[in-house]
């Protein structure tokens, strides 16, 4: 299991979770900072050069491209231009042409993030019509990403000076072969979360530079895992169902479709300690989705400071919501992941 008990009991018990809420800002700056310091917390696992970043492959360059995002729209929001022309776009040389940035190496060195897009590429398997965001694409080379990312937004030159570490090259190297369904991206989310609460347990970072990414990584974990057990269970669902799931980001929806289907299956369990596990799993789960689906309904506010009308969001963190969180996550992992054992 890649997540460890141990490792929330630590968090928990040195109180490294509690959000100081008040600190709360909804500005494209304040997300922008969060999104930054999580990017980082990969870049730094990176440099280590002990291979841990392809297995999160997906997560990090959702970061890095969602961070330049929230960068961008940043400095967008302090000039004229009208909310209608940059506010739900997530296309970054749209955005980009918004902004004052003299560089026209810019965008050129962000050509892997796919940057004339929304960025879904990063997040699923499939666009809405369920062609293969990859197909025919089976590398991607991120490290002079990584190494302007790192000299534009932080004036640091560590990618740099390391251009002919070949080690440190082959990082942030992916094989997109290696991601070819939602449960597997879902894998990949799952790391992303550990290293991001290892960097908190060791003092690295706090829970309040990071807990906006966190939060979306938990959140998104939630939606692959639910699409791919949907998925898992075949012609079982409708054709028709199978599409929405595909196009449908509330964790309220997409569980209604996969409970429809397991909890006839856990009603005709006729070992009395399996169904009884069975069900305390499933409870487990719908405290779980319903918890995230108050707080994130649609995968919006823990990533935009925003709504789609560009007024503030409707979120502001309570001190114990990560930690309530976590240990829901840790409980429903196995009645998520696993529908099929029913």
């Amino acid at each position: 299991m890649i997540f460890a008990d141990k490792l929330l009991d630590s968090l928990l018990q040195n109180d490294l979770l509690t959000i100081n809420n008040q600190s709360h800002e909804r500005t494209w700056g304040y997300y922008y900072e969060q999104y930054h310091k999580a990017f980082r917390v990969f870049l730094e696992i990176a440099m280590q050069k002990r291979y841990q970043t392809n297995r999160k492959f997906m997560p990090f360059m959702f970061i890095m491209r969602h961070s330049l995002e929230l960068f961008l729209k940043e400095k967008i929001s302090k000039t004229m231009t009208a909310w209608e022309q940059y506010g739900t776009t997530h296309n970054l040389e749209k955005l980009y042409q918004f902004t004052n940035i003299n560089d026209e190496e810019f965008l050129k060195h962000f050509d892997c993030l796919n940057c004339n897009s929304e960025g879904d590429c990063w997040r699923y398997v499939s666009d809405r019509n369920g062609s293969s965001y990859f197909k025919g694409r089976k590398k991607i080379h991120a490290f002079d990403a990584c190494s302007y990312y790192c000299s534009f937004l932080d004036n640091d030159a560590s990618f740099t000076n390391a251009s002919e570490d070949k080690k440190l090259q082959w990082e942030p190297t992916f094989h997109t072969t290696n991601c070819h369904t939602l449960g597997i991206i879902g894998t990949q989310y799952d790391f992303a979360i550990k290293d991001i609460l290892l960097a908190i347990q060791e003092g690295k970072i706090s829970i309040n530079d990071i807990y906006l990414p966190l939060l979306f990584l938990l959140r998104h974990s939630l939606e692959l895992k639910l699409k791919a057990s949907i998925i898992e269970l075949g012609n079982v669902v409708k054709e028709q169902d199978r599409y929405k799931v595909n196009n449908n980001h509330k964790v309220n929806y997409l569980y209604d479709v996969l409970s429809e289907h397991t909890d006839g299956a856990i009603e005709s369990i006729t070992d009395s300690g399996f169904k009884k596990q069975s069900k305390n799993l499933r409870d487990v789960t719908i405290e779980y989705k319903n918890k995230i689906a108050l707080l994130d309904a649609n995968s919006y506010l823990f990533r935009f400071p925003k709504d789609r009308s560009g007024n503030d969001a409707n979120f502001i963190p309570e001190s114990d919501c990560v930690s309530e969180i976590l240990k829901l996550y840790k409980l429903s992992l196995i009645h998520i992941s696993e529908p099929t054992r029913l």
